[in-house]
């Protein structure tokens, strides 16, 4: 089984509206280790580590969001390995 690493920045109205509980939920329930954290300027970021197919569905979940959340765009980058052994959400 081979884990590959994504940062992921979502613009739009993802603060206040869930989206790191949700983004943290999902990728628990996926089995995915990583963080997600609000941006000053307004966006989510977080890095995302696990299998191809758990990334895959993270990702597609990541660009409809929380019911509150109105996403604009999910961009993907290649990471590193995040290190951790969990989920976490980061302030």
């Amino acid at each position: 089984m081979t884990t590959k690493a994504f940062r992921f920045i979502v613009n739009g109205k993802v603060q206040g509206v869930g989206y790191r509980a949700f983004t943290q939920h999902l990728a628990r329930k996926l089995g995915l280790v990583g963080f997600v954290r609000n941006e000053a300027d307004g966006s989510v970021t977080g890095v995302a580590e696990g299998t191809v197919e758990a990334l895959n569905t993270l990702f597609k979940r990541l660009e409809v969001g929380p019911p509150s959340a109105a996403v604009r765009s999910v961009d993907l980058t290649r990471s590193g390995p995040t290190g951790l052994t969990a989920f976490e959400v980061r302030r």
